[in-house]
């Protein structure tokens, strides 16, 4: 398959673009974060091939570009994994002043939109692909000083439902994967029982990726890591 994965300098994303290249799977990774990105370059993993990208996604000429290349060189991907970060607000709702908290929001949905846009614009000529987002879970649980992630968060959600209504085409597949639980990426560290582990998450998500379904549920919500595990017997 080849994949395009952005955010992939981040912790889930990295860990997904490990996977899939493990899996032989040809991965674009997409970020700004040079250094990021860098670090996948050198673990070399795997039998897959893996094409680093530096852009920035709110950045629409330069993504639009990004994706042009991929098309350049190796035809329209079959998966665009989208797993970009969440960071903290800081503030308080009441706190913030309008100009302010829009441009938090912006600054958290803008990328999504972005980049799922200019990966459709090619799906939709194939009629066939999948774009999953890995959602952080700040709408089902948010936090003092979070509301424009949390707003974002949740609006993200209906992206896969109001996509796949306006793509009917068995072919497209759109779908979102909200992780309601921190995520441990790597092996350093402590184990806390109640973290996801990164690696699991990334299995789940090849498996959403190589065999998706119409009937497939288009939201799949992890809590903990016995509902990670029971997603990944089914």
């Amino acid at each position: 398959m080849i994949v395009a994965v952005a955010g992939a300098a981040g912790a889930v994303g990295g860990a997904i673009v490990e996977a899939l290249l493990r899996a032989g799977h040809q991965v674009y990774a997409l970020d700004r974060d040079a250094a990021g990105l860098g670090r996948l370059q050198g673990q070399g993993v795997g039998a897959g091939r893996l094409v680093a990208l530096l852009v920035d996604l709110e950045d629409e000429i330069a993504t639009r570009r990004a994706v042009g290349r991929i098309v350049r060189e190796s035809g329209a991907p079959d998966a665009l994994i989208v797993s970009l970060a969440e960071a903290a607000d800081e503030r308080r709702f009441v706190e913030t002043e309008l100009p302010d908290w829009w441009a938090r929001f912006r600054a958290r949905l803008l990328p999504h939109v972005v980049i799922a846009q200019s990966v459709l614009a090619v799906l939709g000529e194939v009629e066939r692909g999948i774009i999953l987002w890995i959602n952080g879970g700040q709408a089902l649980h948010p936090h003092p000083g979070r509301s424009a992630v949390a707003v974002a968060s949740a609006a993200q959600q209906c992206l896969p439902e109001a996509l796949a209504v306006e793509h009917p085409s068995q072919g497209l597949h759109f779908r979102a994967l909200v992780l309601a639980a921190p995520v441990r990426s790597s092996d350093a560290g402590p184990r806390d029982p109640a973290w996801l582990e990164g690696r699991d998450v990334a299995q789940l998500v090849l498996r959403m990726i190589e065999t998706p379904t119409e009937d497939e549920r288009k939201t799949i919500v992890v809590h903990d890591p016995g509902e990670l595990r029971r997603a990944l017997r089914r």
